[in-house]
């Protein structure tokens, strides 16, 4: 369809959210073959609102291979790009990843990144479930990786809290193996 009208966001949207199919089922070669299809036109023609999406799912690709330094990169690029075009959207997002890599060798970076989350999103000023959710879950991390279990513990008795109460808009089956692996690790 995208094609068809020649509708470049679309096209890119499809593509990117299609990437992001392939990585969460560890299908990284192609993702990120997809991702290439998205910097063939949109870096070039694209809006710059949207134009940092490909930097972001490709990042967080890299990421998952292994590839730190290149996945950071743009991560670190998204998230500027995001900043100048005042898409607040993809900064929280993307600092949140930020956070999650940055744990393991800098947990003031990590704070860092969960702070300017927190910020984007407020500005953003509207509902961010998924993120918010993450960035429970990357707090509670964060804390069990100072060494801080109890606040670990607490966080995560929370976020359980939040998730199973019948007000809660959503199921999110992803996050029980997260929580319980955060709490194994403590």
């Amino acid at each position: 369809l995208a094609g068809r009208t020649r509708n470049l966001d679309l096209r890119t949207t499809a593509l990117v959210f299609g990437s992001d199919l392939l990585r969460s089922r560890g299908l990284y070669h192609r993702a990120l073959a997809m991702l290439a299809l998205v910097f063939e036109d949109n870096e070039l023609y694209g809006r710059p609102y949207t134009r940092v999406w490909g930097h972001f799912y490709r990042g967080e690709t890299l990421c998952a291979m292994g590839h730190l330094a290149e996945g950071l990169a743009d991560l670190e690029s998204c998230r500027e790009s995001a900043r100048l075009n005042a898409n607040n959207q993809a900064m929280a997002w993307a600092s949140l990843v930020l956070a999650s890599y940055r744990r393991c060798h800098d947990l003031g970076g990590a704070q860092q990144a969960i702070t300017d989350c927190e910020d984007a999103m407020a500005v953003y000023g509207r509902d961010m479930l998924l993120c918010d959710v993450r960035l429970a879950w990357e707090r509670a991390e964060l804390a069990r990786a100072r060494g801080q279990a109890n606040e670990a513990l607490r966080q995560v008795a929370a976020l359980r809290e939040r998730l199973t109460s019948s007000s809660f808009p959503a199921k999110l089956p992803y996050m029980t193996p997260h929580m319980l692996a955060l709490e194994g690790a403590v």
